[in-house]
């Protein structure tokens, strides 16, 4: 039955006409402005995020407001293969044809056209938003992006004609991604989280089960299958936890801080100060072929106090020059290099530090993170939860990107909250020698 201008999509016609799942009956009729669906492998996700953009799209038809323009929805996927293997896919199959009254598919033109004048336009996450002001979109994927797009799509959510917005995101429920630390805790405003089990897609045969869980094994079962937020199994952090360690303490610029430095082409400065309970890191930069004079220079220009009481942690292996460029630039802080022998100097020691920090045997968190600290590629908070180590051999995986930001943080941490007190320091340190 073709759908009359101004009129809504009857959800009978949605999925084929098929029942949708319960959940995703409540996620097309629900109204939060912000809906966001993580879940195991085939559990229905981004097809009852094709449905709840299909039914905005369906509500929201074109008005003569608009004149020669129209509504607009915008799918949003890292690369074209997403958007054309994902959402669309999810789109053709759960809209009906009568619908769709024009289409493009192509990586430059990826877009439907409703019969009531509505567009939903496919963009790569590289693409050129400026001058959108859509009424909806949908990060498909979602965990694949950085925090920092999201703030700029939600921004662009901003059509004057249209009485109706929604942001949908989907994706795999991916341990320490922005998508936990935003969403996991219920506490966003306007916001409502799904978290879908592949077993709850009754649509499933026993046959499909059964291939997605020979693909799992039974600790990547909790992410893939059962749709939660778990770390993985090699994860170096594990007890790292959003809710727990990230905390909306943004630091006392009048108190002094602790630094630790990592240094070379890509390198890292990581600012920590203690706390009544153990250490805030308070902030970060990361350098990129930069001079270590110029990121003195950096240092010295923010905010933070760097001078008696502080001390500055180095890299082991930084050459001699390097630190003495540091001493001048900071006469009054104390800079503190370990040699080799010392307990300190070992890489497991500085993680042992770091995870004890973190959380220790009585649970306690020593360590946490100011909640204004970046999300990009390279930043701590991002680099914590990716931080594996090889199946092969166990040893910390370096990647060249997000290891200079832990290297430094290990640095600081271990200086500052070391895992053995210092007569045991003091012993295995006569063993080591």
């Amino acid at each position: 039955m073709p759908l009359r201008r101004g009129s809504t999509l009857a959800q009978a016609h949605l999925n084929n006409s098929r029942d949708l799942l319960p959940w995703q009956l409540e996620l097309v009729r629900a109204q939060e402005f912000l809906r966001i669906v993580v879940g195991g492998y085939a559990s229905g996700k981004t097809a009852g995020c094709a449905m709840a953009l299909a039914a905005h799209a369906c509500a929201t038809p074109h008005t003569e407001a608009y004149g020669s323009a129209q509504p607009e929805s915008i799918v949003l996927g890292m690369t074209d293969s997403v958007l054309r293997e994902s959402s669309f896919k999810a789109l053709d199959e759960v809209v009906p044809a009568e619908l769709i009254a024009g289409r493009h598919d192509a990586p430059q033109r990826r877009d439907r056209t409703l019969i009531n004048g509505h567009v939903i336009r496919g963009k790569t996450w590289k693409g050129a938003l400026e001058g959108n002001t859509a009424t909806a979109f949908w990060m498909d994927e979602g965990h694949q992006f950085e925090a920092s797009p999201f703030t700029n799509y939600v921004a662009r959510l901003r059509d004057p004609k249209s009485p109706n917005r929604l942001f949908l995101i989907s994706g795999i429920p991916e341990w320490g991604s922005w998508v936990q630390e935003l969403f996991a805790d219920g506490t966003y405003p306007e916001s409502r989280l799904w978290q879908i089990s592949t077993y709850s897609n009754t649509y499933l045969l026993p046959a499909d089960i059964a291939r997605i869980e020979a693909s799992c094994d039974t600790h990547s079962a909790l992410t893939y299958l059962r749709g939660q937020f778990a770390a993985p199994k090699d994860a170096i952090y594990w007890m790292y936890d959003v809710a727990r360690h990230i905390v909306p303490s943004t630091g006392d610029p009048a108190s002094p801080c602790h630094l630790g430095i990592d240094v070379g082409d890509q390198g890292a400065v990581i600012w920590g100060q203690r706390t009544d309970s153990g250490m805030l890191i308070c902030d970060e930069y990361m350098p990129q072929q930069q001079d270590i004079a110029d990121v003195c220079e950096t240092i010295r220009a923010r905010k933070w106090r760097v001078n008696n009481g502080s001390k500055i942690f180095l890299d082991p292996a930084v050459e001699k020059s390097v630190k003495r460029t540091i001493v001048k630039a900071f006469p009054s802080a104390t800079v503190v290099q370990l040699t080799k022998g010392q307990v300190g100097h070992r890489v497991d020691y500085g993680i042992r530090s770091v995870r004890a920090a973190l959380e220790n045997v009585r649970h306690e968190v020593r360590l946490t993170f100011a909640a204004g600290l970046p999300r990009t590629d390279r930043s701590i908070l991002t680099a914590i939860p990716k931080y594996r180590r090889n199946p092969v051999t166990g040893k910390p995986v370096k990647d060249n990107k997000i290891d200079h930001g832990l290297d430094a943080l290990r640095y600081l941490v271990q200086g500052t909250l070391p895992a053995l007190d210092p007569v045991e320091r003091r012993v295995l340190n006569r063993y080591a020698a």
